[in-house]
């Protein structure tokens, strides 16, 4: 009696499979994901994206070169643009108040140079690299163009600059009572030069700190990154210095999947005055001394030191 629908069940099931199976077969084609790519349902990104490569290739009197592996690179084009470009809406006078990313910060992230064998690994984790870099770009692309001979290619990085000056703020205003209040004003790429050049300023009910941040992922060109923060506390009610605080670290990252090691040490230090507040005024504790009880506001010294 239940053979039938079981039967008709199985059969379901396997053309089902079977209609998976050809359709992820279609998907996972290069013809499919080529169709795809030149599809009307392209996101706006590669549209623009694909404009963008057409463009510089063209004025570099270049074209694609849709099988360059294992080829010689003939030489490495690197094609840096502003924020904003002619095809962009926005006015052209922002890009005053920016100096595009030098050629040899983009140079030295890259993997691979003139002479070499063209190897697609190497150009993803150049692309990825560059990518990292926070605050840095807004696209980067690294396409393969038809050399001089048929044996050789050229190897176009195209970047193009992302807005790198921050305010970064934050505070707390809660019952009638101003709390804390911090900004911190940055330029992610100083100069062109992929540097993060910060002030730091921090108020609260009774101490300000001014200090600054400065951050460099590519030391005097090596692969060493330098951190380093330093700030001053001061006393807005009395005008006293009570401490401050400042951190360096230089570390070594792992920077491609053929880099076997890497490493970090860093050192800080820490002095101030510890406040707690309770409404408008401290918070008390209660400390017995013999037979006496004393209300003491809470406030403490701290001094702390690290090495990592």
């Amino acid at each position: 009696m239940n053979t039938r629908p079981c039967h008709a069940g199985a059969s379901i099931g396997l053309a089902f499979v079977f209609f998976v199976f050809i359709l992820s077969l279609h998907v996972l084609s290069p013809k499919a994901r080529a169709a795809e790519d030149k599809s009307p349902h392209a996101s706006a990104r590669d549209v623009y994206e694909r404009e963008l490569i057409s463009r510089v290739l063209k004025s570099l009197g270049l074209v694609l070169d849709p099988k360059p592996q294992g080829k010689s690179i003939e030489r490495v084009e690197v094609v840096s643009l502003p924020i904003v470009e002619q095809s962009d809406p926005w006015p052209g006078f922002v890009n005053i108040f920016h100096v595009v990313t030098k050629e040899h910060i983009v140079r030295q992230e890259l993997l691979f140079s003139e002479g070499q064998k063209y190897s697609e690994d190497k150009i993803r984790e150049s692309a990825r690299n560059l990518r990292s870099m926070p605050l840095l770009f807004s696209t980067v692309r690294i396409v393969v163009a038809k050399g001089d001979s048929q044996d050789s290619v050229v190897v176009v990085v195209i970047t193009k600059d992302l807005w790198s000056i921050r305010l970064n703020s934050n505070g707390n205003f809660g019952g009638g009572q101003f709390n804390w209040f911090y900004v911190t004003p940055s330029e992610q790429n100083f100069l062109g030069y992929n540097q993060q050049l910060s002030l730091h300023y921090y108020m609260d009910r009774d101490v300000q700190a001014i200090g600054e941040i400065y951050r460099v992922p590519r030391l005097l060109g090596s692969r060493l990154a330098l951190s380093q923060m330093a700030a001053v506390r001061i006393n807005h009610h009395s005008g006293d210095l009570e401490g401050g605080w400042a951190s360096v670290s230089v570390q070594r990252p792992l920077f491609s999947l053929e880099t076997k090691w890497a490493y970090w040490a860093g050192a800080s230090l820490d002095i101030g005055i510890d406040r707690y507040y309770q409404g408008t005024d401290y918070r008390r504790v209660t400390v017995e001394y013999g037979d006496s009880e004393y209300s003491l506001p809470q406030i403490y010294k701290h001094s702390i030191f690290d090495l990592s």
